[in-house]
């Protein structure tokens, strides 16, 4: 077996290596993210559901929040913090996926204006606001033209989030009052007021229930229920019985759910400390919480809110998955000197390790693989998702020690960061993810992941790497 040594951690340009840039593909999923690096960073991304594209809203300085889609599926309605992480400096704008018309800012009050949806029929915007004091839901035209509340509360009263359907003109929306919250249900003309669903504890506006969306159907509401900073569950409620189902628990966060149009998955942001993944990445579920795939697998950006464009289609309903072959994995030496082992032991999770050595890079010691992984399909459209499953150890640890995998993005031409363990003891520890981001994966239908152990300056120290397993999920025959 030999290792090929690979220039610094970024593969050697070839032209084997072609990009999928998806060109000529239509948006699917308009969604707000910022850079974690640079605050001043921020954007409406428009992308397909396997994240091709690089078209964005046109924008301007801020941070772009809560983006919602206009029923014509062109314009978009969204929050702008002019001060990124001030609630107070928020603001609602129309603009456009086509960038056939001009930006448009909406609202102009004294208190913050956030978390926008549409009418039914588009004409109309309803959303929080703060301008009178405690929050309340107003609306106004997509114009901004009109501005009224929406419905009457008491004082001390907070009433934010709404989403309106546009099956059942039902409005719902989170109030809160006293330490607790619970979700509203209103008609679109404001009566018919019902508290709706379980009570929550609220000790402060962060917590408890938040962010409820309903299904395309107007049958069920996804919610979110926020127990700590950094901790919450996704729940569903049935409207019809009332039935409260917990979907999903990422032991860590998720946030702001929101339907697909056919109802069969749900977009939200997900963060698991747990399993190295900090702040919140774009991913999607099953609309019963089942099957999360990361959709923009890195940790460079944190999405603040997502919605899809009419012309998401719906998820395939059968799919098969093959484990790529030991054979099919070109393992290439990235940092660091083989001092035991070979290619042999990455098959199985069976104490058998590839074992590396760490050389000093910039003050720090690295050791690493970078595994090419040549997929068993026939074509980069064949393919639904990437799972991949790194099980390794380091020789020493302390705060200052990561063991991390990441995953190459041949369109960004860089690595991105998919799970990443500060501290991880001497222990075997497990690295997974599953991403359906088809960026990832060149048209030669390949993909690249690695292993690396990077420690701080000191000592040389070992990653002894036991099993690198990468799964292709595709389109069974009988669909392609």
């Amino acid at each position: 077996m030999i290792l090929a040594a690979a220039a610094g951690c970024a593969p050697a340009s070839s032209s084997e290596t072609t990009p999928n840039t998806g060109v000529g593909a239509e948006p699917e999923l308009a969604f707000c993210r910022q850079s974690l690096t640079s605050s001043s960073t921020a954007e409406i991304a428009l992308r397909t559901a396997q994240n091709l594209g690089n078209a964005r809203v046109a924008d301007r300085s801020g941070r772009e929040l809560h983006v919602r889609v206009h029923p014509d599926g062109d314009h978009v309605v969204f929050t702008r913090q002019t001060t990124a992480g001030n609630a107070s400096t928020g603001e609602l704008y129309v603009s456009t996926r086509s960038g056939l018309a001009p930006e448009m800012r909406i609202t102009n009050s004294a208190g913050f204006d956030e978390t926008p949806c549409w009418s039914p029929n588009g004409a109309v915007v309803l959303f929080a606001t703060a301008r009178a004091g405690d929050s309340r839901l107003w609306t106004c035209a997509m114009d901004g033209q009109n501005p009224q509340p929406f419905l009457a509360a008491d004082p001390g009263l907070e009433d934010r989030e709404p989403d309106w359907s546009r099956t059942t003109d039902r409005v719902v929306f989170v109030r809160r009052q006293g330490g607790q919250s619970r979700l509203q249900l209103a008609f679109g003309d404001g009566t018919g007021l019902l508290p709706f669903g379980t009570q929550r504890p609220s000790q402060t506006a962060d917590l408890g229930v938040r962010e409820p969306c309903f299904s395309p159907d107007g049958s069920k509401i996804a919610f979110v229920d926020v127990l700590a900073s950094g901790i919450s569950r996704l729940w569903n409620i049935d409207i019809a019985t009332g039935v409260e189902t917990l979907l999903f628990d990422p032991q860590g966060e998720v946030r702001m759910p929101r339907f697909a149009p056919r109802g069969d998955r749900l977009l939200c942001a997900i963060a698991q400390p747990l399993q190295g993944r900090q702040g919140l990445r774009l991913s999607m579920l099953g609309a019963d919480g089942t099957n999360p795939q990361l959709v923009e697998p890195g940790e460079q950006w944190a999405c603040y809110g997502a919605d899809a464009f009419p012309t998401l289609p719906q998820a395939p309903t059968t799919t098969a998955s093959d484990v790529v072959a030991l054979s099919a994995i070109e393992v290439q030496l990235s940092a660091g000197v083989v001092t035991q082992g070979s290619k042999n032991q990455l098959g199985d999770a069976d104490n058998q390790f590839l074992i590396l050595a760490s050389e000093t890079f910039e003050g720090r010691e690295i050791a690493g693989i970078n595994c090419k992984a040549t997929l068993p399909v026939g074509s980069v459209n064949e393919v639904v998702a990437i799972r991949a499953r790194i099980v390794a150890k380091l020789s020493r640890s302390d705060a200052d020690s990561t063991l991390r995998t990441s995953y190459y993005n041949p369109v960004a031409e860089r690595f991105d960061t998919v799970a990443e363990i500060d501290g991880p003891g001497v222990g075997v520890r497990t690295l997974t993810f599953t991403s359906q981001s088809l960026a990832h994966v060149t048209l030669e239908r390949q993909v690249r992941v690695t292993a690396i152990g990077d420690w701080s300056a000191g000592a040389r120290a070992e990653l002894a790497v036991d099993e690198v397993r990468i799964e292709v999920v595709r389109l069974p025959l009988a669909v392609r």
